[in-house]
Formats: C-alpha cells, sequence, structure tokens
C-alpha cells in the first residue's frame, strides 16, 4: 500500500480534478488500518514509514492526494496521542524520550524536512505545508529529564519563531518547551528570547516570535506535574527575579518604541500570566493604565490588532485596580467593541465580589451604553444579558418612578428593536425591573406584569426556537430570583413558580436543567445538582403542600404536563 501511495501519478490520470486514483485508494486503506483499534497493536510498527508517506504527500500538485495527507495526519496523531483536550487546553502529550526511542526514524525525518525548509527560507506554501505537521507533532511532546535528543532540533526551531507566517510562529514556539530538559536551559532559552526584543531590531516577526515562546514555555512548564517543572517555573513567580525582572524591563520599550499591536498583545498576556503587581513596580500599574488611556480612541482606520491589545491590556488592568470607577467607565463606554465586551465579561465572572457601590456605577454605565446609538448591537446584547445579574444583585433600590421609566424603556425596546439576539436579551432583562417594580409597587404595576407574563408566555411552546425558549426562561428565573425572597403575593410566586416548572419537560437538556438549578436554588432549597426528573418529583411533593385554591390555579392550567407519564394533574389534588 505504502508503495502504491508513493508512486507517481500515471500520465493519463494526470488531471488535477481526478479523485479516482490508485495512490488515493492506497490512502484510505492505510488509514484505516491505523483507525481500526483491532488492528492497534499491529499497526503501531508502521507509525514511521506513514508519517514519512504523509508530510511528502503535503507538497503533491494533486489535491486528491494532498487532501488524504491531512486525513492520514489526523488519524496517525489520534492514534498517538487521542484527541481529548487537557490541562491549559494543551492536547494529550507524549514524552519526547519514548517518542523519539520507539519511533526512532522519525527523529532523522522531522530533523532533515525543518532544515531543509529553513534553508529554503519557509517563504512558498508547499514548504510551510511541509513543516506545519512536523511542528504539531512536535508541541505535542512533554519535555523528558535529561534527554538531550532534541538539542538539535532548538537553533532550528529559534529559525521557525522568525518566520513570516503567523500561524508558523506560533506552532514553533509552541513546540519549544518540549525540548527544554532542564531548569537551566529553561532560564537560558527565555534569556535569549527576551535579549530579541531590542529597540535595535526592526524584525518584528522575531519579537512577536519570541513573545510567543516565552509565552508558551511559562504556560507548558506550569502545565506540567513533575517537581522539576514546578519549581522551574515557580521562580518566575517570585518578586525580584532576574528573568521575570528582565520580561519587565521591556515594558517602556514594548509600549512605547515598538510599533506594532500583535507584540504588545502578546506581552499583555505574558504580564497576565506572570500576575505581575505594584510588588513588581509601584510604577507599572500607572504606566499601563496611562497607555491605556491615549490609546483608548479610535484611530482613523479600524485596527483589530489593537483593539485585542487593549482588550488583554483591560483585564489585566481589572486585575491591578480592582475597584476604579475611572477604569469601569472608560472600559464600558470605549468607543472600541473589544475593550467594552472585556469589561462585560470580566464583572460577569466576578459578580458574587462586587460591592454594591460598583454595582450601581456598572448599572448606571450599562444604560449610557444602552441608550447610545453607535454601540454595535453584540455589545449591547451582552449589555443587557449583564444588566439583568446587576439588578438582581443589587441590594440597592431605584425609586419606583426610576424603575418604571427603565421598564417602559425597555418594553419600548422590545417593540421597535429589530435585531433577533438584542430583543432575546432585552426579554431577559425585562424580568428582573419588574420583579423589582411588583416587589415595591404592588398592584399598582399589575397591568404591566401581566403584558410581560402575556410576551414571555408567547415564547414557551416547542415549536420556538432554543434560543427563544431560554430567554423566556431567564426572563422567569430573573423575576423569580428576587419576587420569592422580597416579593408578598403568594399567587404571583405559585403562578411563575408554575412557569418555570413546566420547563422541566423541555427537550433540551440545557433548558431543563436551569429549570432544575434554579427550583432546587429558590424553591426546594437544596443543595448541589438535581436532575430535572428528580427535581419534578420532589415538586410535586411541594405542591401537595399548597392549599385548596392554589391548586385550583395549577389544576385550569391546560398546557401542564409531566415528565414522568405516570403522574396526574389529580394526584396533586
Amino acid at each position: 500500500l505504502v508503495e502504491i501511495a508513493k508512486a507517481p501519478v500515471e500520465e493519463q490520470n494526470a488531471d488535477m480534478d481526478n479523485v479516482n486514483l490508485p495512490q488515493v485508494n492506497a490512502f484510505n486503506c492505510i488509514k484505516t488500518i491505523f483507525v481500526d483499534a483491532a488492528l492497534s497493536e499491529e499497526s503501531i510498527h508502521y507509525v514511521d514509514e506513514a508519517f514519512a508517506l504523509t508530510l511528502n504527500s503535503f507538497a503533491s500538485p494533486f489535491w486528491a492526494i494532498r487532501n488524504c495527507a491531512v486525513m492520514m495526519f489526523t488519524a496517525l496523531q489520534n492514534s498517538l496521542f487521542s484527541s481529548k483536550k487537557v490541562k491549559a487546553n494543551y492536547l494529550p502529550s507524549y514524552s519526547a524520550r519514548r517518542f523519539f526511542e520507539k519511533f526512532d526514524s522519525i527523529h532523522g525525518l522531522f530533523l532533515s524536512s525543518l532544515q531543509e525548509s529553513v534553508a529554503k527560507g519557509l517563504e512558498n506554501q508547499t514548504e510551510i505545508e511541509k513543516v506545519f505537521p512536523i511542528l504539531t507533532i512536535m508541541s505535542r511532546l512533554e519535555p523528558t529529564t535529561s534527554y538531550k535528543g532534541l538539542d538539535a532540533f532548538i537553533p532550528i526551531m529559534l529559525q521557525i519563531l522568525e518566520s513570516r507566517t503567523w500561524k508558523v510562529r506560533e506552532m514553533a514556539a509552541r513546540s519549544i518547551p518540549s525540548m527544554i530538559d532542564n531548569s537551566d536551559k529553561f532560564s537560558t532559552i527565555i534569556g535569549y528570547l527576551i535579549d530579541n526584543i531590542s529597540e535595535d531590531s526592526r524584525d518584528f516577526n522575531r519579537m512577536h516570535g519570541s513573545l510567543l515562546a516565552i509565552r508558551e514555555m511559562i504556560l507548558k512548564f506550569q502545565a506540567l506535574s513533575s517537581d522539576e517543572s514546578s519549581e522551574t517555573v515557580d521562580k518566575l513567580f517570585e518578586h525580584g527575579n532576574i528573568t521575570r525582572s528582565a520580561i519587565l524591563s521591556k515594558l517602556t520599550l514594548v509600549l512605547n518604541q515598538i510599533n506594532c499591536y500583535p507584540i504588545k498583545h502578546v506581552y499583555f498576556q505574558v504580564l497576565a500570566i506572570l500576575d505581575v503587581s505594584e510588588a513588581d513596580s509601584s510604577a507599572l500599574s500607572e504606566t499601563l493604565l496611562q497607555w491605556f488611556n491615549t490609546e483608548n480612541v479610535i484611530a482613523s482606520k479600524l485596527d483589530g490588532s489593537k483593539q485585542l491589545a487593549l482588550r488583554e491590556l483591560s483585564t489585566l488592568l481589572f486585575r491591578l485596580y480592582p475597584v476604579s470607577s475611572q477604569l469601569i467607565s472608560c472600559t464600558l463606554l470605549s468607543p472600541l467593541y473589544e475593550v467594552q465586551l472585556s469589561c462585560i465579561e470580566h464583572h460577569e465572572l466576578i459578580l458574587e465580589s462586587l460591592p454594591t457601590a460598583t454595582i450601581s456605577l456598572l448599572i448606571e454605565n450599562v444604560w449610557k451604553l444602552l441608550e447610545s446609538e453607535t454601540v454595535w448591537v453584540h455589545v449591547r446584547s451582552q449589555a443587557l444579558k449583564l444588566l439583568t445579574k446587576l439588578i438582581v444583585a443589587s441590594s440597592e433600590v431605584d425609586s419606583d418612578e426610576k424603575l418604571e421609566v427603565y421598564t417602559t424603556k425597555l418594553m419600548k425596546m422590545l417593540e421597535i428593536n429589530g435585531n433577533y439576539d438584542l430583543r432575546l436579551s432585552i426579554v431577559e432583562a425585562v424580568g428582573s425591573y419588574i420583579a423589582r417594580l411588583m416587589i415595591h409597587g404592588g398592584a399598582k404595576h399589575l397591568a404591566l406584569y401581566n403584558h410581560w407574563v402575556a410576551k414571555v408566555e408567547g415564547m414557551f411552546g416547542d415549536n420556538e426556537e432554543v434560543v427563544v425558549r431560554v430567554a423566556a426562561l431567564k426572563s422567569m428565573v430573573a423575576f423569580n430570583e428576587l419576587y420569592s425572597q422580597y416579593g408578598d403575593d403568594e399567587k404571583i410566586k405559585f403562578q411563575i413558580m408554575s412557569y418555570i416548572f413546566e420547563f422541566l419537560m423541555d427537550d433540551d437538556e440545557s433548558i431543563s436543567n436551569i429549570a432544575s438549578r434554579h427550583l432546587n436554588r429558590y424553591i426546594l432549597t437544596t443543595e448541589g445538582d438535581v436532575l430535572p426528573v428528580i427535581t419534578e418529583k420532589l415538586m410535586v411533593e411541594h405542591y401537595c403542600s399548597f392549599n385548596t385554591e392554589l391548586l385550583e390555579l395549577l389544576v385550569s392550567n391546560e398546557r401542564l404536563n409531566f415528565f414522568d407519564r405516570s403522574v396526574k394533574l389529580c394526584d396533586l389534588v
């Protein structure tokens, strides 16, 4: 099969669009052999030959053969490493020593292929396609203490870090950690990479690749479990460490003298990984904040790399300034949507630890953002989801008049806005405001409450899309999170509880799980995750504790069904 797959395409078949080639059939047979679990012990002895065949076929002028090479490469990867992800987003790995001792001819094949491609400058697509699979395998190898077999690869990888192709630089950076067998080599290579970031150099590719490699080295050694790996990387987190100080010393250079946002972006990622703080430098936070304020403007042209760099920096600044009203305002009301999203996502993650004053400030700024006509619809949609959670979490309550104004605004936005995702986010947010109104205004706002219930009830049907039903459920949940604790009308509590109960029988598992978690926490007051079918049985028991008047409300609800078909409404009565 290998001989057939390697054979040159005959002249009569030399049509670039021809997929009915004997080489293609041979490739498919070989791939099937490696995929078949029953043949795994036998096929493992032919991995060397299969890799050689695959790498050489990536440069084929025939698309069908290149496509087969890609599929077989994937099959070989999965056969050797499996396809599951592990800690720190790293795929399952193999010890470098074990890999190259088991497949000894691959070492020479990989080395010669990389040397040949680097000698040609990695300029054309053919060479890149040949190098990329090798880097993919190398990136999945774990460093092995005292194993020197990969030393010959290090100078080649350092050269590949200068490649003009971003993804090649990134994969080379992910490959370098597998070649480091001791802490001294770790420090030496990082020192070399730091020196590449220099005001004398105009090679942005080299500087970008060097920072990518520093990032990957730290992340990979953090993910490894050996004592030496932990000790090696832990030193970088000690304030005053020489290598750490060398990285931080590049701050002014990167910010002010290197006019390349992708470099700044990766540098900010490295600072975040190192968990920098005022203990490193008293001027660090101020310097970063000052640069952020200067750059937080729209340039004459759209620059995605600038937005990503500022997003990364804003996340870092939130850690350096945990409670800063100025930072919240300038990020949430930033003209750059990536920065706005960074602020929203960050505060969603830490919502439970936010002080009351910060919650109030966020609510105020979210409303400014929502009322702006220039804000991207997706940002407004995410801001509304944050607003829902903020209203539920807030201990400060606006006046009845102000709550009614905001609720009316949301209802109007719901009527006039044509964007689908934004409308669903508005539905979710309205539930929390209606709850606040009903808690403090009661019967005065009953008409508004009934209008909201009718609107949301129309989104319950099985024929509605999943995202529509999720929005309806989250609106009810937002209402109940507040009203179940602070409301005083038992009929309203019972009505909303019954609506949420219906979602336990939803066909979509994510919806029934949301309903189950809410009912267990706020109604049944049970701890831990409970399956929806168990929650239903507990809810049936709970219903039986209600008086006849409330049960009649439930019985009159013709839409109510049970997951357990043996349960009947008469059982409750």
